[in-house]
């Protein structure tokens, strides 16, 4: 019987099909400046949805926590070439798994698959991927680089988030910018998006800005996040377990 390894199934084909599946609702000025209306799918609970992203990806996902490889053999299986194929990886690593993996579940996604994925885009940030042209200025793909770090427990990754948000917001900013060299055909185009969809923009960086500040006073206070205590088997306090009441 054949060996079912991870360069067998990590192929760009499959990465192409992640892409093309997550991104699959989104016309192209969405692309360039999403609505939070564009984003609700990923981060809302459907179980039809929760069940497709199972029929398709749940056999990868499965192979991956047979094997629980480290971060380098995804990346060196899956030879990602593209902006694109980072963020397929990306997904894979850390959204789907949320999706395949509910309730009693979740575990798995705490334990070895957050860790994946905050190491592969760690290695992405390092190559400079998130401000490559065909990304740098296409929002709905470029704040995936960053999903997760929001998922970390570790303070400095919080804090390392806040820098990376801040230089994706500048770029933004910038773009908005009288001084941008406007015989740059692309960069045009993606600033007549911009200012038509400004008020879409600012929505979507005030409701990210408003999770991420969210998310890190949590941490600040209780150096953790309460909420995986049961998942995790880690006993809470009783202030955390009073915050948990209110929350």
């Amino acid at each position: 019987m054949e060996q079912i390894t991870l360069e067998g199934v990590l192929s760009h084909a499959v990465l192409d099909n992640i892409s093309n599946f997550w991104f699959r609702h989104l016309e192209f000025e969405h692309v360039i400046v999403p609505g939070i209306e564009d984003v609700t799918p990923w981060f809302s609970q459907s179980d039809a949805y929760d069940q497709e992203c199972l029929d398709k990806f749940g056999a990868l996902l499965g192979l991956i926590k047979l094997i629980q490889p480290r971060s380098a053999d995804i990346i060196a299986a899956a030879k990602p070439c593209t902006p694109l194929h980072w963020i397929s990886l990306i997904i894979l690593l850390d959204q789907l798994p949320r999706n395949c993996f509910r309730g009693a579940k979740t575990r798995i996604v705490f334990t070895l698959f957050d860790k994946l994925a905050l190491e592969v885009a760690t290695q992405a940030l390092k190559l400079g991927i998130p401000t490559e042209e065909q990304v740098r200025f296409e929002l709905v793909y470029r704040f995936w680089f960053y999903i997760p770090m929001e998922h970390s427990e570790r303070l400095e990754v919080q804090e390392s988030l806040a820098e990376a948000h801040s230089d994706m917001w500048h770029d933004y900013e910038m773009l908005l910018e009288e001084s941008v060299d406007r015989w740059d055909s692309t960069l045009a185009q993606y600033r007549g998006v911009l200012v038509r969809r400004k008020d879409s923009f600012e929505q979507f960086r005030s409701t990210m800005q408003g999770i991420c500040e969210s998310k890190k006073n949590v941490l600040d206070r209780f150096g953790r996040f309460p909420q995986r205590n049961d998942t995790l088997g880690r006993p809470s306090t009783l202030e955390e377990i009073q915050w948990l009441k209110e929350s």
